[in-house]
Parts: structure tokens; C-alpha cells; sequence
């Protein structure tokens, strides 16, 4: 368990790290995955979440930090297929897609971001979901 994903380590040494969903093997809403690459703990959605909740974290030195985070499901999936120069930030003459939070994901407390709701999905410029 220790040595399962040195995301830290990996990004440390210039690995681009890309991160994802196994959906139906774990959730598929992005913000827990950034919680879980920020704390290395179950979210509360996770259906495992009560036999774990009281365990540390296995190898917290591997925790990473918000903006990589953010970056391991936004620009770095993009570059994995090739597509950094259509997608995964947001740029003048890239496809428009993006979410508006409920709440400044900056300045919520790391075990709160599981918890952020959101309000408008945007795909290729158009809102696709608004709440």
C-alpha cells in the first residue's frame, strides 16, 4: 500500500501525471478524486468510507497539492491524448469546458471538497448543465 501511487514522487521527478476515474470501480465526480489525491483517504461517498474513516493515510508524503491536483484532470489528461492544444485549460481558441463551483475550491478545507456542488458544466462553449 505504501508504494501505491508515489504521486508525489512521480510529479517530483517530472512525470506527468494524469489522473482519471475506474468508473464503477470508484466514483466518477471528479472533485472526491481531487480530495483523495490531496489527503490519500476514502471520501464519504465511497462506499467503503465507514470501515476506513479513522485510518490515516497510507504514505501521506505522497500527497499532492491543489493545483496538481487539478492539474492531474485537467491539462495533464489533455496532453495524454494529444489534445493540450484543444483542451484542458482555459484558453483563447480551446474548446470552451469547464464547471462553476458552488464554492471557492481555494479556500474550502481540504476534507470539504468532496462536498462542493456544481452549478454549470460548459462543453465546447455551451452550458450543457446548469443547476
Amino acid at each position: 500500500v505504501r508504494q501505491s501511487y508515489p504521486s508525489k514522487s512521480l510529479i517530483d521527478n517530472g512525470v506527468v501525471c494524469a489522473y482519471g476515474s475506474d468508473f464503477p470501480v470508484n466514483d466518477a465526480y471528479g472533485l472526491s478524486g481531487i480530495q483523495v489525491a490531496m489527503t490519500r483517504r476514502h471520501v464519504k461517498m465511497d462506499l467503503t468510507y465507514e470501515l476506513f474513516k479513522d485510518i490515516p493515510a497510507a504514505a501521506p508524503e505522497e500527497c499532492v497539492s491543489l493545483k496538481e491536483a487539478l492539474q492531474a484532470h485537467t491539462i495533464h489528461p489533455a496532453y495524454q491524448a494529444h489534445l493540450e492544444d484543444v483542451t484542458g485549460s482555459i484558453e483563447v481558441g480551446k474548446s470552451a469546458e469547464l464547471v462553476v463551483l458552488d464554492s471557492d475550491i481555494e479556500n474550502v478545507p481540504v476534507e470539504q471538497i468532496q462536498d462542493i456542488k456544481i452549478l454549470e458544466t460548459v462543453f465546447r462553449g455551451k452550458t450543457v448543465f446548469k443547476k
